[in-house]
């Protein structure tokens, strides 16, 4: 079953306590005071469910824009370790272009100091 909607109770609310007065003006009978406060409480429960239906989208999307920023600390950090593996330097004694990563040049064989 659906759920009722915030603004549909605070709508309903109102149309029945306006109708209610006004049938209470004209009639003078105590039973449309009733419904005044019915619609007083429909108007009620309807701006209570509107408001806490904010309260949960904003925490909805702040609970997003922090999934958001850690995926990309995650994606920067991915960047750095491809970055880092990629780095190079020099063989001590052919001096050729060596991956800081490798354990030997390429080159001559040299064993690299880490």
């Amino acid at each position: 079953m659906a759920e009722i909607k915030g603004i549909i109770y605070f709508i309903l609310g109102i149309v029945v306590a306006g109708l209610s007065i006004f049938i209470n003006t004209k009639t003078d009978s105590s039973i449309f005071l009733l419904f005044v406060y019915v619609g007083i409480f429909m108007v009620v429960i309807g701006a209570v469910k509107m408001l806490l239906r904010y309260i949960n989208e904003e925490k909805k999307a702040k609970l997003h824009r922090g999934q958001e920023v850690q995926q990309q600390a995650q994606q920067a950090q991915t960047a750095w370790q491809a970055a880092e593996r990629y780095a190079t330097t020099f063989c001590n004694k052919c001096r050729a272009v060596v991956y800081k990563t490798a354990n030997f040049c390429h080159h001559c064989g040299e064993r690299m100091l880490k």
